[in-house]
C-alpha cells in the first residue's frame, strides 16, 4: 500500500538530486545512468545492497534508466528507476540491513534459476547481512527506493536480548531471508527517513557526519518487522516469511523430485547440516524433510499417471521417478491417494479414450 505521504516523499527526494544547487555542488548526490554504449555493464557500488552487475534481459541493447545515491550519516538511500527489463546480482552490504521498496512494475527474485519469490508494487524487501548472493530480475517501467541501515555494532547478531526471540533474530540472520509484506505504517516511516535525509543535505552537514537519531530510527524499524513477521502464518497457518535456505533446500527438490534426492543431497545444496535442514523443516512447515521430498515426488508421478500416453506402464513411469521397489511404491501410493497407481493410469487412459 502507497501513502500519499510517501509518495510526496519521493518526489521531494528526486527533485532534490536532480537540484544541482541543492545537492549537486556538495557532492551529497551520486547520479548513475544506465545505458552508457561504451563501457561494460554499469556497476552502481555506492548503491545499497551491492550490485554486481547489470544488463537487459533479452538482447544486447543496454538498459536504459538512471539512480540517485544519497548518503545521510552512515544510512545510504537511492532510487532506481529504469525504462526497460534489466538483471542484477546483489547480496547485502556486510553488517547492515537493506530494505527495498517497490515504487511500480515487477521483480523477481532467483538464486541458481530457482525463483524465490516475486514482489509487485508497494511491497517491502527486508534483507540481512547473511543472505548470498541473489538474482532480480526486473520488468519495465521499473521504480524501486532502497535503503541501507549498518547494524549497530554493539548489536550484531543478537538484536533482541530475550532468549526465545533471540533465537528466531538468531536463526534468519545465519541463513538470510527476504520478507515480502504491504503496510501504510511502513510507508510513513520511509517518508519520514526520507524527508529527515534530505534536511541533511539542505542543513550542509557532512556525508559521513554520524546521525544516530536516523540511524537507531530505522535499526529498530527493521528489527521490529523481522519480529513481527517471523511469527506471521497466512490462513493454511503456514509461516508467510521462512528462512531463505529453506526456501533454497523446497526450491531444489521441486525441481529435482524425479531424481529422488536424499536428505542429505538437499541440506548439501542449502548449504546446512542434515540437522540444522531437518530443524527447519519441523518448524516451519510441520514435517521432515524426508517426508517433503517423498510428497513431492508422489504428486509428481501421480501428475505424470494422470497425462500417460497411451501404452504406457506404471513400472515404466515408475522407474522415471526413480522408484523400483514397486511393490513398496503401490503401497505408498496408495496410502497416500487412496488408489492404486494402476488404477490412477486406468482412469486417465479412459478418459483419453472418451475424447476420441
Amino acid at each position: 500500500m502507497t501513502t500519499s505521504t510517501l509518495l510526496q516523499a519521493i518526489d521531494r527526494f528526486v527533485s532534490t538530486a536532480r537540484d544541482k544547487s541543492a545537492a549537486g555542488e556538495n557532492g551529497r548526490f551520486r547520479h548513475f545512468v544506465f545505458g552508457n554504449p561504451n563501457g561494460a555493464a554499469t556497476a552502481v557500488d555506492d548503491a545499497p545492497s551491492l550490485i554486481r552487475a547489470l544488463s537487459t534481459i533479452e538482447g544486447p541493447t543496454r538498459p536504459k534508466g538512471e539512480a540517485y545515491v544519497l548518503r545521510a550519516g552512515g544510512v545510504r538511500l537511492a532510487y532506481l528507476s529504469a525504462e526497460t527489463p534489466f538483471e542484477v546480482e546483489t547480496e547485502p552490504e556486510q553488517n547492515h540491513l537493506s530494505v527495498r521498496y517497490v515504487i511500480s512494475g515487477k521483480s523477481t527474485y532467483s538464486m541458481k534459476g530457482s525463483v524465490i519469490t516475486t514482489v509487485k508494487p508497494g511491497d517491502y524487501t527486508f534483507r540481512f547481512s547473511k543472505s548470498p548472493l541473489i538474482r532480480l530480475s526486473a520488468s519495465d517501467s521499473y521504480s524501486a527506493l532502497l535503503l541501507s541501515i549498518p547494524i549497530p555494532t554493539e548489536r550484531r547478531f543478537s538484536i533482541d536480548i530475550r532468549e526465545d526471540t533471540n533465537q528466531y533474530i538468531k536463526q534468519y540472520l545465519e541463513n538470510g531471508f527476504i520478507a515480502i509484506s504491504q503496510s501504510s505504517l511502513w510507508g510513513v516511516h520511509l517518508a519520514y527517513a526520507l524527508n529527515y535525509a534530505i534536511e541533511d543535505v539542505f542543513s550542509g552537514v557532512d556525508a559521513c557526519t554520524p546521525n544516530s537519531v536516523l540511524k537507531e530510527f530505522l535499526y529498530l524499524l527493521c528489527t521490529q518487522e523481522l519480529a513481527a513477521q517471523v511469527q506471521s502464518r497466512d490462513v493454511n497457518q503456514q509461516y508467510m516469511v521462512v528462512p531463505l535456505k529453506l526456501k533454497i533446500a523446497e526450491n531444489f527438490v521441486i525441481a529435482n523430485a524425479a531424481k529422488a534426492p536424499s536428505v542429505e543431497d538437499v541440506a548439501t545444496e542449502a548449504r546446512l547440516s542434515v540437522r540444522s535442514l531437518h530443524t527447519l523443516f519441523v518448524k516451519f512447515r510441520g514435517s521432515s524433510p524426508s517426508e517433503f521430498i517423498r510428497e513431492h515426488r508422489l504428486a509428481g508421478i501421480r501428475s505424470a499417471l494422470r497425462s500417460a500416453r497411451s501404452g504406457t506402464t506404471v513400472s515404466e513411469i515408475a522407474i522415471a521417478w526413480s522408484y523400483h521397489n514397486f511393490g513398496n511404491f503401490a503401497a505408498t501410493y496408495k496410502k497416500r491417494f487412496g488408489e492404486l497407481p494402476s488404477e490412477t493410469l486406468g482412469c486417465a487412459e479412459r478418459r483419453a479414450a472418451s475424447r476420441r
